[in-house]
């Protein structure tokens, strides 16, 4: 979970109220203008909202189970999901990859990438790095 998440989908939510608001209340008393304006501003808050809370903002983290190294895909690092499941399938792909990331079904910005994507049909494992081995 990104620290961003929660402010922006809070003020994403209560912005989108707040816009509704006006929408109404400017279609009933015939003023284009401010309807044109709150519609504008709901698009560029949430394209602003996605932009900071959505799917292609965060690193996800995959294993599998007795492997000591995670697979990463991250868009900072340019590593696609393709990316991962092709180095995945390089070091034998036998084992079943795990995603070791919750869904937070509180962020709407991500919705509907919980709904596509092939990420979410993995299975969901809490992450435990191994322990590291001690010469003795």
């Amino acid at each position: 979970m990104n620290v961003l998440d929660v402010p922006v989908c809070t003020i994403g939510l209560l912005g989108t109220i707040l816009l509704i608001i006006v929408l109404v209340r400017s279609y009933r008393s015939h003023k284009w203008c401010l309807l044109a304006a709150a519609v504008l501003g709901l698009a560029v808050l949430h394209f602003i909202g996605f932009f900071l809370a959505g799917p292609r903002e965060h690193d996800y983290l995959y294993f599998t189970v007795g492997d000591p190294f995670p697979y990463r895909e991250s868009a900072f690092k340019m590593i696609s999901y393709e990316d991962m499941l092709g180095v995945y399938h390089k070091s034998g792909g036998r084992a079943e990859l795990f995603r070791g990331f919750r869904k937070d079904w509180w962020n709407y910005y991500r919705w509907w990438d919980y709904a596509i994507h092939p990420r979410w049909k993995l299975r969901y494992l809490p992450y435990e790095p191994p322990e590291p081995h001690r010469a003795g």
